[in-house]
């Protein structure tokens, strides 16, 4: 659980700055501003679900917490190239709404049943656990996005042929609109197909954070069931969350 938690947290830590500054061309500030709420939400919720933690079951919480995740993840792929700031917001604030539903839970289930002399050995192992998905997971996604975004390059590419209706008014519009602004027509040509390639290596690029998005909520579904089958109480030993 701890693993997976660290890949969806951080990937997507890395991804949507990254999605943002060069598929929409935010700078770095905005891009971070976007995430800010997503943190600010985080804070209100880690003290309810610290509350929560101590009169419901670990994998009850941790359930609810990869079926949230698993929800954010889908609302993110309804991305787009006219999602606006509101939209990467409200989605990394649907996001982090469910992660304290997994660090505390994740956390106290781990130190159930424990003696107290092996609490540092377990937090070492959540920490390791933690940090190792998130590099897997980094580099998984990019790994994911950098094959994807070529294939429905390729994808898309096939379908732009010179006798498609779609693409001849495209390409007279957009020679038109550029004839307009005072490039002579062979350069306006030439420009107006570097603008539509352009265009379709934009629309190949999220379609491959889209794959990557529909991936981490497919592991955070798939993990629902098993916070379930795995997470059993403890028999004796410490209670649960002591350090």
């Amino acid at each position: 659980m701890m693993l997976a938690l660290g890949a969806i947290l951080f990937g997507t830590t890395q991804l949507i700055p990254q999605l943002l500054q060069v598929s929409f061309q935010y700078t770095a500030t905005l891009s971070g501003l976007a995430l800010m709420p997503g943190g600010l939400a985080m804070l209100l919720m880690m003290p309810l679900v610290g509350f929560t933690a101590s009169h419901v079951a670990p994998k009850y919480l941790i359930g609810l917490g990869m079926a949230l995740v698993a929800v954010s993840m889908w609302h993110m792929m309804a991305l787009s190239p006219t999602a606006d700031f509101s939209f990467f917001a409200w989605a990394r604030v649907y996001q982090t709404i469910g992660l304290p539903f997994l660090f505390i839970p994740i956390t106290a289930a781990s130190y159930a049943g424990l003696p107290p002399d092996k609490s540092s050995e377990a937090s070492s192992l959540l920490n390791v656990s933690r940090n190792i998905g998130g590099s897997v997971g980094v580099s998984i996604a990019g790994t994911l996005l950098a094959e994807n975004t070529q294939v429905h390059q390729a994808y898309l590419a096939n379908h732009l042929v010179p006798s498609s209706p779609a693409w001849q008014a495209a390409v007279g519009h957009a020679t038109g609109t550029l004839a307009g602004q005072g490039l002579p027509p062979p350069a306006a040509t030439g420009a107006a197909y570097a603008l539509l390639q352009q265009t379709l290596t934009q629309q190949a690029t999220l379609l491959a954070y889209i794959d990557v998005f529909w991936g981490y909520a497919l592991l955070a579904a798939i993990l629902v069931p098993i916070a379930f089958i795995l997470l059993r109480p403890a028999k004796g030993g410490a209670p649960a969350g002591a350090h």
